[in-house]
């Protein structure tokens, strides 16, 4: 299956080291949670290596899968827009930084 961002990423880590912008790397397992829709939306996420699905659940549980993401992706840009909640949740569909 070819993704959208199935090409050489940029160096993410090296323009926030020379903008002395604070940053952390998380590792996720496959299947692991990033973020669930509902948490606080607090930060922007850029996917060094791996693949996350990003799904919204329905109030009586249904959930449907809004978009998949790869290497080279942000996820999370209603942070930048002042959202309080994440409106949808983001999961790792591989071992993922």
């Amino acid at each position: 299956m070819q993704f959208l961002n199935d090409r050489v990423p940029w160096n993410v880590r090296a323009l926030l080291d020379s903008t002395a912008t604070p940053y952390t790397v998380a590792q996720y397992s496959a299947r692991a949670a990033v973020y669930r829709q509902g948490d606080p939306c607090e930060r922007v996420m850029y996917i060094e290596s791996g693949r996350v699905w990003l799904a919204v659940t329905t109030h009586d549980g249904k959930q449907a899968i809004c978009s998949l993401l790869a290497t080279g992706a942000f996820m999370g840009e209603e942070a930048l827009t002042g959202c309080a909640e994440r409106r949808r949740s983001a999961t790792a569909m591989t071992d993922t930084q």
